[in-house]
């Protein structure tokens, strides 16, 4: 560890940057620093990736009961279905001679209805990762993080085919940054594109990865889109493992499935 590094640390560099709270002067001399220092580039990487865990933990809501845009009966709803009871109630009651006597007994006993993977399609919870903390100044000195941020600003736009566009070419400029590759995969996910989601993602899940546990979750809703239960069930069942942010979410999810009958 040089001595520019042994700075960083010791002043917490990392952390006020995120938070914004350097000086443009020390803002600009840490990025000077960090586009030329492998170890607090990852540093700095590690960092950002726990501020997302952060807003994730505070976002965390109960997984629903039948998908993310399923909510409570309505009014009307209750009233609507209480009025269809009663006229059912008052034909039985004041007409019971216009049912048949001599239709033939039926078993009571209905086959098993195999589940419906329409459902695991409802179950899927798209909540897009928010962007990063903070914006990156000084970006112009790279081209790849340069399209990194444009990326970033098409996707907090919601702009999602632009964010793909660039976050691809921020990948082709510089092979292997994770933050690009994890909002690549976000980007094609909210956009429908599973299998592009998918292969992204699961590109982060190694030991040294600061995005495992947000990689597996985000796959496992890949797969809910794309009805396959069984490997939706193997990544969350991974979540779960690791025990951290959402493995209560996890588990939840999970229990659902199962519930489903799947």
């Amino acid at each position: 560890m040089n001595e520019g590094c042994q700075r960083v640390k010791a002043q917490n560099v990392i952390e006020r940057y995120i938070d914004e709270k350097l000086s443009v002067q020390e803002a600009e001399a840490f990025e000077k620093h960090y586009l030329g220092c492998s170890n607090c580039f990852s540093a700095l990487e590690l960092t950002h990736a726990e501020a997302l865990r952060l807003v994730a933990k505070r976002s965390a809501v109960s997984v629903p009961e039948a998908g993310r845009f399923a909510g409570k009966r309505t009014v009307w709803q209750w009233a609507l279905g209480s009025s269809i009871a009663v006229v059912l109630l008052v034909l039985v009651l004041v007409r019971p001679w216009s049912v048949p006597t001599d239709l033939p007994r039926q078993s009571s006993a209905l086959p098993a209805a195999l589940p419906d993977s329409a459902v695991l399609e409802q179950m899927a919870i798209l909540d897009p990762a928010s962007p990063p903390p903070r914006q990156i100044r000084g970006s112009e000195t790279a081209d790849g993080l340069l399209r990194f941020q444009e990326g970033i600003q098409a996707y907090a736009a919601e702009n999602y085919t632009n964010a793909i566009a660039r976050f691809s070419e921020a990948l082709r400029l510089n092979p292997g940054h994770r933050p690009s590759v994890f909002y690549l995969g976000m980007a094609c996910l909210v956009s429908g594109h599973n299998d592009d989601a998918i292969q992204q993602l699961s590109s982060l899940i190694s030991p040294d990865s600061p995005y495992v546990e947000d990689s597996h979750w985000y796959m496992a809703q890949a797969y809910l889109k794309k009805r396959d239960a069984a490997k939706a069930k193997t990544e969350l069942q991974e979540v779960v493992k690791l025990n951290d942010v959402r493995s209560t979410q996890a588990q939840a999810m999970l229990d659902r499935i199962e519930k489903a009958g799947f």
